[in-house]
């Protein structure tokens, strides 16, 4: 009996040490980083350069605009340059845009129409 309890003890040793072992080597990104989108399917990175968005090294890293089909006016996310000022909220909404919803980091879902967008895109805060 004591040796069924040393073996059951030694085996449960062993997987928490491995599993320990590889969650050290899981990649994090910095989430501070104020070019990822943090979304629960994954992290976006909205870092573009020559029009083509920057590959993170990170696995679930998705470079996409999700839009809605709806023509009316569509949902958009829209990224500051940096921290939220409510000044910056203003002039989008004083173009038209509808602001929801905040996305980690410096981002908001915001609901417009195609003029709208161009306008708002056109900011120098807007990435």
């Amino acid at each position: 009996m004591r040796s069924k309890n040393k073996i059951l003890i030694t085996l449960i040793l062993i997987t928490l040490t491995t599993s320990l072992c590889a969650a050290g080597d899981t990649y994090h990104a910095d989430l501070n980083d104020g070019s990822l989108l943090l979304l629960r399917a994954g992290h976006v990175n909205t870092d573009i350069i020559e029009g083509k968005p920057v590959q993170s090294a990170e696995p679930e890293s998705m470079n996409y605009t999700v839009q809605s089909i709806e023509d009316s006016g569509k949902y958009y996310i829209v990224q500051f340059t940096g921290p939220t000022r409510s000044m910056w909220k203003q002039d989008i909404e004083s173009k038209g845009a509808s602001i929801y919803g905040y996305v980690p980091n410096n981002a908001f879902v915001m609901k417009m129409n195609e003029s709208v967008k161009n306008q708002v895109y056109s900011l120098d805060f807007v990435k």
